[in-house]
């Protein structure tokens, strides 16, 4: 069986799977996730996990990376559409929010 028919059986059956890192996420129903199923998907994970990321239709696939402020903080981030883009952290953001002192006058 192929990557592609496995993914497509499985999600048949309300199973999901998605990379994280080099890792594979397998999430659905136990009925679903017999051992002669986990077994083949250990041994085509190589295989799922290029078909994930290269050859399936396309789809928002969440990255886990991580942001550095010009302040210098440090912050996790999933959107793939920031990807090279300098981005403030929330609390640079919020410095550049007028005070409500400010407001006031």
């Amino acid at each position: 069986m192929t990557a592609a028919g496995l993914l497509a059986t499985l999600r048949a059956e309300g199973v999901t799977l998605l990379v994280d890192g080099g890792d594979l996420v397998v999430d659905g129903p136990e009925p679903a996730l017999t051992d002669e199923v986990v077994d083949e998907l250990r041994r085509m994970k190589p295989d799922i996990i290029d078909y994930l990321l290269h050859r399936a239709p396309l789809r928002l696939v969440l990255v886990r990376h991580e942001h550095r402020c010009l302040c210098g903080r440090k912050f996790a981030c999933t959107a793939p559409s920031c990807a090279g883009k300098a981005i403030p952290c929330v609390c640079c953001r919020l410095d550049q929010l007028p005070s409500r002192r400010e407001e006031a006058r």
